[in-house]
């Protein structure tokens, strides 16, 4: 699977991206054209200079973290502006934020154990179940 955001900046998005995905790109088939391969699978986020408009990403996209507190840190080290952390309760927490083309961002870090099912039940549409630090 493939995820493609556009950039209007090509080295500032290597600074950008290499920072939040912690190493430089791992392929560069073109001038315009920077790939990191992100989980552990065959899933590949493709950052596209574009000349003109960028148009950037309608819905968000989070990557899982180990850590999110150090995530979030590392993003606003970069100057980026970085939500708060939403937490529901034994299964999840995250945090929200854009690059600077807009494309919409962010982090997770899993709270159940592996393997066990999570879940408090209920509908996502149910605020009580989250709590924002």
């Amino acid at each position: 699977m493939t995820l493609q955001v556009q950039v209007g900046d090509l080295d500032r998005a290597r600074e950008f991206y290499g920072a939040l995905l912690g190493a430089g790109p791992e392929f560069e088939p073109h001038d315009d054209f920077l790939e990191w391969r992100v989980g552990d699978g065959e899933t590949w986020l493709q950052v596209v200079g574009v000349r003109g408009p960028v148009r950037p990403l309608a819905n968000r996209v989070r990557f899982r973290v180990e850590d999110l507190i150090a995530a979030r840190a590392a993003v606003e080290a970069l100057g980026t502006s970085v939500s708060r952390v939403t937490t529901l309760a034994s299964v999840v927490r995250w945090v929200d934020f854009a690059d600077p083309w807009a494309n919409q961002l962010g982090f997770y870090e899993d709270l159940a154990p592996a393997g066990q099912a999570a879940g408090p039940g209920g509908s996502v549409h149910d605020e009580s179940l989250f709590r924002t630090e």
